[in-house]
């Protein structure tokens, strides 16, 4: 639900003045001479505005009759298909209109192995009289082995992509379109997903942003919807505000060009308070050096939250937020209410370092450094096993049914303690009695007063909230990298320290290990440490904030 708020502001800013004019690329030269075409009808009166600032898109004839043999790879997969008659988009994006009547430009994005031959891919339509139509499109001259699929490629970049012009008679309501040949890859467009209609209609969920924390509040522009509706060629525009918020701290000034920046996301359930004892003069994170900004991730009781957020029309059901919805509103803080536009460093312990390694991937030319701390760029299985059992501890409390909570969870709350205890620290640890240094008198003592008791100040579903945004968490895992995990870590151009704690039972050395081959810039250090987990939050372990401190001050250095 979150992830709307950014889909809806790109499609937006496509709309406008500066949209990518199309530069015709030269028809096929087998291809017949189209036929003529009845004009594109006039956009409604209510959508002049658009059709004044962005002119109706001139689409050069692209592709043609199919050969006689049509050459199959069976190999290669078409990873994405868009279509375009003002800009570029896909079937899946919220604002994914096709008006009827006009010349669409259709763009496959298609992979196979390095060597294999370049298929012959054509576009059947299927109409809702059940006629059909087909054309070739016209191939590139090599296909890539692996697709850079960014967000929005230019509508220039047509030579690399197989590329057609859908006739304007082929845009009717009702139409259907097959990519592919027979024994090849392929992919169906149904009539549902194309949206063909002379005007489509939008029902959409906007968010008020309330940033609120040591600047003024910064909500949503109210102009927003009436400049929204005036430039789409919609026939009804349903608006419901969501308001959510994002809390944060910040230490330190921000020097005139805005170039000393921390970001310090927080981990599970903490807050701000919890984790802003890493800043101090002359630790790593110095804030008489750096203007250090700890944004509360949502879930935590702070930001919007189950336990502080009336969401409307979902009764309890708390959406689930993904970190790449967390990190795209942490940009929007930035960026909104300090102008913020380098980041020196993002750094992050646990579901923090998972932030960090999200900002790198998702935002390569706006950070500069990266300090993933006993953290990985996507929830391993035995990473994913530890929650599960957490979580159901949680969840076995009489008190949750039917998926909500009807009281507070008291038995759950110590039960999840006491699971979280064995994992978060090392068999050392407990081997050796640490918890006497922090002042418990028994095992029993430090697993009430400490873990029992850190929990209980939480609410419930706020954990189960942050749960499902950790075990979610994949740095691929949106449409910039589809999945592959490999690409999303070779797209990082910050430099990365990975910081690994020898002793953690659920975020381990392999984890990153495997991950450091892909990374352009990266380092492995070890932490040399038996406080498992809680060596990369050493709020009372002196030698490890030692340890880490030597580290990120040498990474801020670089």
């Amino acid at each position: 639900m979150l992830a709307l708020v950014a889909a809806v502001v790109t499609a937006y800013s496509c709309s406008g003045e500066d949209a990518p004019e199309l530069v015709a690329a030269p028809p096929v030269a087998s291809a017949p001479d189209p036929a003529p075409e009845a004009p594109a009808p006039a956009l409604p009166a209510s959508a002049a505005d658009f059709s004044a600032r962005q002119a109706v898109m001139t689409v050069p004839a692209i592709g043609g009759p199919c050969p006689a043999t049509a050459v199959l790879n069976m190999r290669a997969s078409i990873e994405r298909v868009w279509f375009a008659q003002t800009h570029l988009m896909e079937t899946n994006w919220p604002f994914f209109y096709l008006l009827e009547g006009r010349p669409t430009l259709v763009k496959l994005d298609v992979s196979a192995p390095a060597g294999s031959p370049v298929p012959t891919i054509a576009v059947t339509a299927t109409f809702a009289d059940g006629d059909t139509k087909r054309l070739c499109l016209r191939p590139p001259t090599s296909v890539p082995t692996r697709v850079d699929l960014l967000p929005q490629p230019l509508l220039q970049d047509l030579d690399s992509s197989f590329v057609a012009t859908l006739p304007a008679s082929w845009l009717q309501q009702g139409a259907s379109f097959r990519f592919g040949d027979a024994g090849g890859p392929s992919v169906t467009k149904s009539a549902a997903e194309l949206r063909i209609a002379s005007q489509p209609e939008f029902n959409l969920v906007l968010a008020d942003v309330l940033l609120f924390g040591d600047a003024v509040p910064v909500p949503r522009n109210k102009d927003f919807d009436a400049e929204l509706a005036s430039k789409l060629p919609v026939s009804r525009l349903t608006i419901q505000s969501l308001p959510y918020t994002v809390a944060y701290k910040t230490f330190g000034t921000l020097n005139a060009h805005k170039s000393n920046v921390i970001v310090y996301p927080t981990s599970y359930s903490a807050q701000h308070l919890d984790t802003q004892f890493m800043v101090g003069d002359g630790a790593a994170l110095d804030a008489s050096r750096y203007f250090i900004i700890i944004p509360n991730l949502f879930g935590n009781g702070l930001s919007s939250s189950p336990s502080n957020t009336p969401w409307p029309d979902v009764g309890t059901r708390y959406p689930d937020v993904t970190y790449f919805d967390a990190v795209q509103v942490q940009r929007r803080l930035l960026a909104e209410v300090f102008g913020i536009h380098k980041v020196a460093l993002v750094y992050g312990w646990s579901m923090g370092a998972m932030q960090a390694y999200h900002w790198a991937a998702m935002f390569p030319d706006m950070v500069e450094r990266i300090a993933v701390v006993c953290g990985s760029a996507r929830c391993a299985p035995h990473n994913q096993v530890f929650i599960e059992g957490a979580k159901h501890a949680l969840m076995a409390d009489p008190a949750y049914r039917d998926g909500v909570f009807t009281e507070r969870p008291v038995r759950g709350f110590r039960a999840m303690g006491r699971v979280y205890a064995g994992w978060a620290l090392s068999q050392t640890f407990y081997r050796q009695e640490l918890w006497r240094g922090l002042g418990f008198t028994s095992l029993e003592d430090f697993l009430v007063r400490s873990w029992e008791a850190g929990f209980v100040r939480r609410d419930m579903g706020d954990l189960l909230a942050q749960l499902w945004t950790w075990q979610h968490a994949d740095i691929s895992a949106n449409d910039l990298f589809r999945g592959d995990l490999e690409m999303a870590l070779a797209s990082i151009k910050a430099r990365v320290l990975l910081m690994p704690s020898a002793t953690d039972l659920y975020f381990q050395t392999d984890d990153n290990r495997g991950e450091l081959p892909h990374l352009k810039q990266a380092t492995l250090v070890e932490i040399p440490s038996i406080w498992g987990h809680r060596a990369g939050n050493p709020w009372a372990n002196p030698e490890d904030a030692a340890f880490l401190d030597a580290q990120v001050t040498a990474l801020l250095e670089s």
